[in-house]
């Protein structure tokens, strides 16, 4: 009786199908909110001429802000202000230390901060303290002409931005 019972099982089993699911995550808690406003920005940089990026005429660029807000205490420092590290990154298409377009080529975008420190796809800007009543993080993009390939026309590109809490 014992064999019947485990054929019908074994049958009934291969009818039926089965599967694994194996899943894992993580919750997260960001000690700030990135204001809404700022989650999705879209850049306009107008018209460059040819002549201008060949010959490295600079632009003054466009400014993007990211807005930290509803920051929750991490660490206080000495004088008691409550503070935490974190740094940035954005990632998008890297074209050397530039961050690749679509479209016109010869072209990439180059983004600093406000003291001048370029920003390499992909590689996080060193660590930062933002305090407890928020911060705004400020960076300048600027197209930027690479001299042997350049063609003319409209050009177009995504980079992502993460921060990541320390």
């Amino acid at each position: 009786m014992l064999i019947i019972l485990l054929t019908i099982s074994a049958q009934a089993e291969r009818a039926i199908g089965h599967g694994i699911i194996r899943m894992g995550g993580s919750i997260l808690e960001a000690p700030c909110d990135i204001d809404v406003a700022d989650r999705e920005q879209t850049v306009g940089l107008g018209i460059e001429t040819t002549g201008d990026l060949r010959h490295d005429t600079k632009k003054p660029g466009r400014q993007i802000a990211i807005h930290l807000v509803n920051c929750r205490a991490k660490l206080e420092d000495e004088g008691g202000a409550r503070m935490f590290p974190f740094s940035v990154t954005f990632d998008g298409t890297p074209d050397q230390s530039l961050f690749g377009v679509e479209g016109a080529s010869g072209i990439g975008l180059q983004i600093s901060d406000t003291e001048g420190n370029l920003v390499i796809p992909g590689q996080p800007i060193p660590h930062q303290t933002v305090g407890f009543e928020g911060m705004e993080l400020d960076y300048i993009v600027r197209l930027v002409g690479e001299h042997s390939r350049l063609l003319a026309g409209n050009y177009h590109t995504a980079i992502r931005y993460k921060i990541d809490y320390f």
